[in-house]
């Protein structure tokens, strides 16, 4: 007997490294109870009213179920659903994509800067040839500029749809706020210290 061809599934909530997806549901639940979205009576989270603010930001929302699985830290958003969220809670971008493992404490220091585009860096590595520097510094320094662009990257609303974010990459302008690193830092803490 041959075994049974595999039979592609519908999309499904990210399934990942497990830390991941239970750190993105800890911040994630947290901010849902900050803005209301949490039962005190019936100890339950208001997923409901959640998905229809959604729907409202994109047209399209995030299904309960997968809203339901974040929460739980059983599955990770995409980058782009985890700007969604964000952007329905009024939370800057950035502190979604670190908690959910996207952006890592390494990229704090390369972070954007207000003046920073993806047109500019690419316009900076350019010029880079023209410079007179070793190999080794012209490395390092394109090395920094390719992370801050792809934490722009990151930080941009793409395409709808998730595929397609991640093959055509951006499609829209992101330029940081000039004090953006430093809230992102503040609100971190903030997340981390507020009661479970």
């Amino acid at each position: 007997m041959s075994a049974a061809p595999a039979v592609a599934t519908p999309a499904a909530p990210q399934m990942v490294d497990r830390a991941r997806a239970q750190t993105f549901g800890q911040a994630f639940a947290v901010l849902l109870a900050r803005h209301g979205y949490y039962g005190e009576a019936t100890q339950t989270y208001r997923l409901a009213p959640f998905y229809e603010r959604l729907r409202q930001q994109n047209g399209r929302g995030i299904r309960i179920a997968a809203l339901r699985s974040y929460v739980q830290g059983e599955a990770l958003p995409s980058a782009a659903k985890a700007r969604l969220i964000a952007d329905t809670l009024g939370a800057p971008r950035a502190l979604l994509l670190y908690v959910a493992g996207y952006l890592t404490p390494n990229d704090l220091a390369h972070y954007p800067g207000p003046q920073l585009t993806l047109a500019t860096v690419e316009a900076d590595i350019a010029e880079l040839a023209e410079l007179p520097l070793s190999p080794e510094t012209r490395t390092r320094i394109v090395h920094d500029l390719r992370v801050s662009a792809r934490i722009l990257g990151l930080l941009t609303s793409s395409a709808d749809d998730d595929t397609e974010a991640e093959t055509t990459g951006p499609t829209t302008l992101y330029i940081a706020e000039p004090d953006e690193r430093e809230t992102l830092i503040e609100r971190l803490v903030e997340l981390w210290s507020a009661p479970k």
